[in-house]
């Protein structure tokens, strides 16, 4: 990684409405040269002309840097509302794919909400009993049976069916997307 590099990579991004591809190890790599950045910084006196113009190489640096970060962001949020996702992640660095899944699934977990808020108005309310260290979920799509954490078998339920479920099987069907979780309506 260079100055030159850096600045196209940051300059492409700017031109470019469309999400990017950059290399996988990007800000892996960034780093390591701030920090090169760093220790010829302080090998230099800061009086000198060399110094200065480290100094000012590196202030840029990270001017970019934060400014490449907020639009590749702002992208990815873009893509995310439009509903995009596969083909993009292979354009997207390794710190960023994390990110990218969480909004993706926090995106998800919004519309779904809105989904069942909005078929809740159109049925008819149930009263549903939750026992202790069990969840109420109402499932978004279907899925066969699965076997609990208390070894119980729970499903297999169609999308838009209702139940309790043990907390860590609830926890990791909402993560997924498979189910939301709804409010007790009385106990």
């Amino acid at each position: 990684m260079n100055y030159s590099t850096l600045y196209g990579t940051w300059l492409k991004e700017r031109q470019d409405e469309t999400l990017q591809p950059i290399h996988p190890l990007f800000y892996q790599q960034v780093s390591e040269y701030l920090s090169r950045l760093r220790s010829e910084t302080g090998a230099t006196e800061h009086d000198s002309r060399k110094g200065n113009v480290l100094l000012q190489e590196y202030e840029n640096v990270e001017r970019m840097i934060q400014e490449l970060v907020a639009i590749r962001l702002e992208k990815m949020i873009k893509l995310g509302l439009q509903g995009g996702d596969l083909y993009e992640i292979e354009k997207l660095a390794a710190e960023e794919r994390s990110v990218h899944q969480d909004l993706q699934d926090l995106l998800r977990s919004y519309r779904d909400r809105i989904r069942l808020l909005m078929a809740d108005e159109k049925e008819p309310r149930r009263a549903h009993i939750v026992t202790p260290g069990f969840r109420l979920l109402k499932f978004v799509t279907s899925i066969p049976a699965i076997i609990g954490v208390d070894m119980g078998t729970y499903g297999p339920y169609d999308s838009g069916d209702v139940a309790s479920i043990p907390k860590e099987n609830a926890e990791n069907l909402i993560r997924k997307g498979l189910a939301v979780e709804v409010e007790e309506e009385s106990r």
